[in-house]
């Protein structure tokens, strides 16, 4: 076969590549190495590009082992003619890349796709194949939970004209979330950003993006800004019969009425809201809708519901206690000031009793260390015949009290 007979198979196979022929352009494809290599020699850039369109159709027919392998020799004899097949040599890189992305193999992907990334920039090019080597690259960082990473390449793929609204939703959500107790302003504007990326989504990430906004009001006293998106997050949530979506509005509206001291309204919510989320068993996330219902439910003077609820939810959030040991002395908390208010000192002693040793062998001397060494000599008064150790701990929480 001579150089023109090569050339015109050559663009034919790519011609039917880019008809999605796949099944044509195949046997074209393979003849036209074989071709390449005879009249080029195996580290010519016809061969390279030979074996790259070969590689193209192997990983968009699913053959994922073979496409590596064929857009690996690619890659390496693109990378021997030097800088004027940096493209190509990117390119290849991120088809790679791409392979295993999309095979859900990120560990493998990253280090590929960050040359792929390196190349492209070398090369100075601004292409939509650049886009999507951004774009993997950035999902490899989302799979790390690295979200500002993510962030970052989303957005640069997205300047350069990709799709990314829903990958920057996520990225930003998560972002957010992760930096709220750092950083409460930067974690709004992301939230902001968020909830301008789902009017393209779809209801249920339109309703996540609501219910962020709408946290990030609560959590820096700003209750008042979090009503509006709060009940516009469970009028879809209602309008789209999304359980978990459901749940999750309705605790936060009810949360919205806990910081505005409307603790009533919160109540019917909150049990809704625990109701539902019990039946999709996420411990962590239903510990924190009955800590919060008990929170409501103690402010509301209806202890003998808040210390039912908290008590189911204790032994819970004791088995969670070495992951999470502050929702633990949350719901203890709460429960010995709902058992106390409702006139049941001895049923709140085990656990008065439990939180102080607790506290004192973790948090010796602290505030909520002597604050829980009060609230078990209260509930101790309660009782006849611990009347003098309640004076005991009295004496020592003016002591603690006086030594801070």
């Amino acid at each position: 076969m001579d150089a023109s007979a090569y050339r015109k198979m050559q663009d034919e196979s790519v011609r039917l590549i880019d008809a999605d022929d796949y099944e044509a352009a195949a046997p074209l494809a393979k003849k036209s190495l074989a071709a390449a290599k005879k009249l080029f020699g195996d580290a010519h850039f016809e061969t390279a590009d030979c074996l790259s369109n070969l590689g193209t159709i192997e990983r968009l027919t699913g053959k994922w082992k073979k496409a590596v392998a064929t857009l690996e020799k690619a890659a390496a004899i693109y990378e021997a003619l030097g800088p004027e097949k940096r493209e190509d040599l990117a390119r290849a890189w991120s088809d790679i890349a791409n392979v295993l992305v999309t095979r859900g193999d990120y560990a493998r992907a990253k280090p590929v796709a960050a040359r792929a990334v390196a190349e492209y920039r070398s090369a100075g090019v601004q292409s939509e194949d650049y886009a999507i080597a951004l774009s993997d690259l950035a999902r490899c960082h989302f799979d790390e939970a690295r979200w500002q990473d993510a962030v970052t390449l989303y957005e640069e793929s997205a300047a350069l004209g990709a799709e990314m609204h829903e990958q920057l939703f996520d990225s930003k959500s998560r972002l957010g979330v992760a930096i709220m107790n750092e950083d409460i302003e930067r974690a709004r504007r992301l939230f902001d950003e968020a909830l301008v990326l789902s009017e393209k989504l779809s209801p249920s990430q339109r309703v996540t993006a609501l219910l962020n906004v709408a946290a990030c009001a609560t959590m820096s006293d700003r209750a008042e800004d979090g009503e509006k998106p709060a009940q516009e997050a469970l009028d879809l949530a209602r309008r789209i019969e999304s359980k978990p979506d459901l749940a999750a509005a309705l605790f936060r509206r009810a949360d919205v009425h806990v910081c505005l001291d409307e603790e009533t309204r919160a109540v019917p919510l909150l049990e809704r809201a625990v109701e539902l989320q019990k039946k999709a068993k996420d411990e962590p996330t239903w510990l924190e809708y009955v800590r919060l219902l008990g929170v409501a439910l103690n402010r509301a003077g209806l202890h003998r519901r808040a210390a039912h609820w908290l008590a189911r939810a204790h032994p819970v959030a004791e088995r969670r206690a070495a992951e999470d040991p502050e929702m633990l002395d949350d719901v203890e908390c709460e429960l010995v000031d709902a058992l106390y208010e409702d006139d049941q000192p001895a049923r709140a002693k085990p656990y008065a009793e439990a939180r102080v040793e607790r506290l004192g062998r973790d948090q010796p001397g602290s505030t909520i260390h002597v604050n829980a060494v009060e609230r078990l000599a209260l509930v101790l008064d309660e009782i006849d015949e611990e009347k003098d150790a309640a004076r005991d701990l009295y004496l020592r929480v003016i002591q603690l009290r006086e030594k801070a």
